[in-house]
C-alpha cells in the first residue's frame, strides 16, 4: 500500500516528503509535494493514504458529526464523542475512491471528559483546487476512530455537500458548527467595508477586487454554515477582519481559515482564528476580532502585533460604528 506521509507546511515550503514501504522510506522531491491533488490540505499532520479505509470492529463511537457543507479552501471541525481516549481519525469521500486520509490528534483536540464520553474536536482543511471537488456535489463521508486500547472502530458514515468558492490572492474562509448566524467583515486599507450589506469592492474601473461570495443561516435557517471573502488584488495597509454573531440560535464553534499564495496562514498573521461564541450572546455585543492582516509590496506578511498601528487598528470602533449606522435590520 503506499503511503504518504506529509508534514505540517510541506506544499507550501517546499519540505522534503516522504514515501513509506513497509518500514522503509524514499524521499520525494518538490514535484512530488506540488503534483498533490488530494481534497483534504496537508495540514496538522494529515496523512494521505492510496487505498480503502481501515476499518474495525472496535465499539467506541458514541457519535462522531459535522457540518453539512464543506467549501474549497475553508476547513471542518469533527465532533468526536468516544467511550475510549482516541489517538487517530481515518477519513474517506466518496467522490475520492481508493484514497483515505489519517489525521493524528493531538492535546489541543481534545476537550476533555463529558457526560461520559471523551471529547474531540480536530479541524480539516480542503484544498482550495482540487479535481475531486465539484460544486453542490453530496458526498459521502466514513470516518473511522483508532483507540491505543482496542484499536479500529466501526465505521460512521455522513453526508455532506461540496461548493467550490473564489480564492484569488487571499482567501478568508469561515465556517461553523451551529445554524446560528455568523457574519465575517474585513475593513480594507481605504476605510470601506466588505461584509453582508455591501459584497462587493471594486476598482475605478468597475472591476472586482474583493467579494464575499458566500453568506450563510439567515434567521437561523441552514443552508451550511460557510462564509466566505476572497481578494483579487491586495493593497498595501492593513486589513481588519471581525466576526460578529448576528443571531444566536445556539452559539458557535467557529474556524476562520486565511489561505495566501496557497499558504494556510497561523497565528504570526492572525491573532486568531478558532473560538466560539456562546449560546447567550447577542448580535449587538457580539465581536469577535480575528485580528489584523499586513499587506506590503503586494503580499501578506507577518503583522507585528506591538506595532502602534496595528494596536490602533485592533481597538477601532469601526465594526461597531458601521453596524450602528447601517441598522439592526439584516437583508441578503
Amino acid at each position: 500500500m503506499l503511503v504518504k506521509n506529509v508534514v505540517k507546511g510541506a506544499l507550501y515550503a517546499g519540505i522534503v516528503g516522504a514515501f513509506m514501504f513497509g518500514c522503509g522510506t524514499v524521499g520525494v522531491g518538490e514535484e512530488e509535494l506540488a503534483g498533490y491533488d488530494g481534497m483534504l490540505a496537508r495540514e496538522n499532520g494529515l496523512i494521505y493514504h492510496e487505498g480503502s479505509i481501515p476499518v474495525g470492529n472496535c465499539d467506541i463511537v458514541s457519535d462522531i458529526s459535522m457540518g453539512s457543507v464543506i467549501i474549497t479552501g475553508g476547513s471542518a471541525t469533527i465532533a468526536v464523542r468516544a467511550t475510549d481516549p482516541v489517538n487517530r481519525l481515518f477519513i474517506s469521500f466518496s467522490n475520492e475512491p481508493n484514497v483515505y486520509y489519517e489525521l493524528p490528534l493531538t492535546d489541543d483536540d481534545y476537550l476533555g471528559l463529558v457526560g461520559g464520553t471523551y471529547l474531540y474536536t480536530p479541524v480539516i482543511y480542503v484544498s482550495q483546487e482540487s479535481s475531486s471537488i465539484r460544486n453542490n456535489e453530496q458526498v459521502s463521508v466514513r470516518l473511522v476512530l483508532q483507540s491505543s486500547s482496542c484499536g479500529r472502530s466501526t465505521a460512521t458514515t455522513t453526508q455532506v455537500t461540496t461548493q467550490v468558492v473564489g480564492s484569488g490572492n487571499l482567501q478568508l474562509a469561515l465556517n461553523w458548527n451551529t445554524t446560528s448566524d455568523v457574519d465575517l467583515h474585513v475593513f480594507l486599507p481605504n476605510g470601506n467595508h466588505v461584509y453582508y450589506g455591501r459584497k462587493v469592492e471594486r476598482d475605478a474601473n468597475g472591476d472586482t477586487l474583493v467579494h464575499l461570495d458566500r453568506d450563510a443561516n439567515v434567521s437561523c435557517a441552514d443552508n451550511g454554515a460557510a462564509e466566505n471573502v476572497y481578494f483579487r488584488t491586495l493593497q498595501d495597509g492593513l486589513y481588519l477582519v471581525y466576526l460578529c454573531l448576528y443571531t444566536s440560535c445556539s452559539g458557535a464553534d467557529f474556524t476562520l481559515t486565511a489561505t495566501a499564495g496557497g499558504r494556510i496562514l497561523d497565528n504570526t498573521y492572525l491573532n486568531s482564528t478558532r473560538g466560539n461564541f456562546s449560546s447567550t450572546n447577542t448580535s449587538t455585543s457580539n465581536y469577535y476580532k480575528i485580528g489584523v492582516i499586513t499587506v506590503r509590496g503586494g503580499r501578506v506578511v507577518p503583522t507585528d502585533y506591538s506595532a502602534s498601528d496595528v494596536i490602533a487598528k485592533m481597538n477601532s470602533t469601526l465594526l461597531r460604528k458601521a453596524l450602528e449606522t447601517e441598522g439592526p435590520e439584516k437583508t441578503k
